[in-house]
């Protein structure tokens, strides 16, 4: 037996597989306590992004 489908509906469903996939392992990651604070991972953004437009702005320049 064979299925046919289209393109398009096969990238969706690999998008959903792998967002699955992803949620998985964060769902394991938090089980194991491996996971951080709402507002530590806010501040650890936020600081990459301000070393990262400093970079940008440095090589502008």
């Amino acid at each position: 037996m064979a299925v046919v489908i289209d393109v398009s509906e096969y990238e969706a469903m690999q998008e959903k597989i792998e967002l699955l996939e992803e949620v998985q392992k964060v769902e394991a990651q938090l089980s194991a306590g491996s996971g951080i604070s709402n507002s530590d991972a806010r501040t650890q953004i936020l600081k990459s992004i301000k070393i990262k437009s400093n970079l940008v702005t440095f090589s502008i320049r």
